[in-house]
């Protein structure tokens, strides 16, 4: 194992454990802070959810891919090294050029952070209007650094794409966060779909950071596949779009030297699940003449739940589709265009059809899109202990945690 594959797998273990350790303890500050996610509405659980999972994947990740940048920084100028190591990411951490881009990626991925974790715990969230005006300032931010795609000879035309497009996969990742663990199981092997094809060919920081971003994931899953114990909230759903729109644009950048044209789809097949959802559900509102902005019944994966899929299997079919998206992608360095627009138009089609497919192997009839879903009330607790009374909608394994640590703290005065 060379250096940049050792270094890559410490900051994937590293970025892993710290989110581990993380999400269990803020899922019980966030019982106590009543930050929960309550059923109703458009959404699928029955039972109050603690948020905070995503300040769990912000802190593993950031800490992770800050230790590992400064850490080998401080190794590569006291020749600690291998010299060509050293010399290849000390190239990529250029005080003139790279090192502001690295820090606008961590100063716009902490904002957005920052953001959705407000708004997971403001009463009835924020403001959409107010959510767009921050990303596309983190994104305007981005921009201005220089980190921007490379495919037009107009700059601004590169630049806008650029702004448009981070944006545009920032709110995608946050409309897929609506079944445990899809949102972070799809991040995870989108970038590690991104890391294997172009690990040979994008800075040293970037492929950091797509480590980084493959570890937390990994870590938060544990807590967030079905059934999860941890929502990542608009906390986890905005960092994680945030950062796979930027890795994308520098994938981007940095393959297309050294493939034909047709390497510009990559980006699109590897996100192609939060593309398509995001697509599919605004047309299905806009035909049905409702806002696009409102939430509903109609994702990619509610209709596949529609058509008889278990949530896990959902979850579980997503993923596989998406196993496919990245090995279509690899064949994007050496087919001609004709043959990209092919496996393209293949690849939509196999999602449109997908939830019939199912809907036919499960006998089951695909049901009109709907606005809304009625859902059970959420199980009522009550605790009684020394004449005192605590009524609560909880979930049964807040019982084993949070209500042991109340009647220990009655009978012990």
């Amino acid at each position: 194992m060379n250096v940049t594959n050792l270094v890559l797998l410490m900051v994937l273990v590293l970025s892993f454990g710290l989110t581990h350790m993380a999400s269990p303890f803020l899922r019980r500050y966030a019982f106590r802070m009543r930050i929960l996610d309550r059923p109703g509405g458009h959404k699928n659980h029955t039972r109050q959810i603690p948020l905070l999972g995503g300040v769990a994947m912000w802190f593993g990740l950031t800490v992770s891919v800050v230790f590992s940048l400064g850490a080998l920084y401080l190794l590569a100028k006291l020749n600690l090294l291998e010299a060509s190591f050293s010399e290849r990411y000390l190239a990529s951490m250029d005080i003139s050029a790279k090192l502001l881009k690295i820090v606008a990626i961590i100063i716009g991925a902490t904002a957005l952070g920052m953001l959705g974790f407000y708004d997971d715990t403001v009463k009835n969230g924020l403001h959409y209007r107010t959510k767009f005006i921050v990303q596309f300032l983190a994104a305007a931010a981005l921009v201005a650094s220089g980190l921007y795609v490379q495919v037009f000879p107009w700059q601004w035309l590169n630049m806008l794409i650029s702004l448009f497009w981070i944006v545009g996969i920032t709110n995608a990742f946050n409309l897929l966060d609506g079944l445990d663990g899809l949102a972070a199981g799809v991040a995870a092997i989108s970038a590690t779909g991104f890391l294997l094809l172009t690990v040979s060919y994008i800075p040293l920081y970037a492929a950091i950071v797509m480590a980084g971003i493959i570890g937390c994931c990994i870590g938060f899953l544990r807590y967030n596949f079905y059934p999860a114990r941890v929502f990542m909230g608009d906390a986890g759903s905005l960092l994680l779009g945030f950062l796979m729109g930027v890795v994308a644009i520098i994938a981007l950048n940095s393959a297309q030297p050294f493939a034909n044209g047709t390497v510009a789809v990559v980006p699109l097949l590897l996100l192609s699940i939060p593309i398509y959802d995001t697509f599919s559900v605004i047309v299905i509102r806009l035909r049905e003449r409702r806002h696009p902005f409102v939430g509903d019944q109609n994702h990619f994966f509610h209709r596949l739940v529609q058509s008889g899929l278990s949530k896990r299997n959902t979850v579980v079919l997503l993923y596989s589709l998406n196993l496919l998206a990245v090995a279509t992608a690899y064949s994007m360095f050496h087919v001609s265009w004709l043959g990209c627009s092919f496996f393209v138009t293949l690849t939509v089609a196999l999602y449109a059809c997908v939830p019939r497919f199912v809907s036919m192997f499960q006998g089951k009839a695909i049901p009109a899109p709907s606005t809304s879903v009625e859902l059970p009330e959420p199980k009522r607790v009550v605790l009684v202990a020394e004449g005192k009374q605590l009524v609560g909608d909880l979930e049964p394994e807040f019982d084993d945690h949070y209500l042991r640590e109340r009647r220990e703290s009655y009978t012990t005065g």
